[in-house]
C-alpha cells in the first residue's frame, strides 16, 4: 500500500500548490490535468496490476475493488477546478451529528 499512499500524496501536493498559488477554477483544472492526471493514471495502472495479487476479502483486496469500481467517478475532480479531491470538509462539518453530539 506504500506505493498508493505515495501517489495519493502527490495528488494532494498538486492541490496544495493550487491553493498556495490562489488559482481560479480554470487554472486549477489546467494544473490538475498537467500534474495530477499522469499520477492518477499511474495509480490506476498500479491498482489494476496488483488487485489480482491480493486476496479478494483482504483489506487491500477490498480497497482495490472499491476503487476500481468507482475509478471514472474518482477522476472527475480533475476536470472541474471547483471540485475538491476529497470531501473532508463535509465529513468534519457533520461529525458531531454523525456521532450523536449535536
Amino acid at each position: 500500500a506504500e506505493t498508493a499512499v505515495l501517489l495519493i500524496q502527490e495528488l494532494y501536493a498538486v492541490e496544495r500548490l493550487a491553493r498556495d498559488k490562489n488559482l481560479d477554477p480554470e487554472q486549477t483544472k489546467e494544473l490538475r490535468l498537467e500534474k495530477s492526471l499522469p499520477t492518477y493514471n499511474l495509480l490506476g495502472k498500479w491498482i489494476s496490476s496488483n488487485m489480482y495479487k491480493a486476496l479478494p476479502k483482504s483489506p487491500i483486496g477490498i480497497a482495490f475493488r472499491y476503487t476500481i469500481e468507482r475509478w471514472d467517478e474518482l477522476g472527475h475532480y480533475m476536470y472541474d477546478g471547483r471540485l475538491q479531491l476529497d470531501n473532508n470538509w463535509v465529513e468534519n462539518a457533520i461529525r458531531a451529528i454523525a456521532v450523536g453530539y449535536a
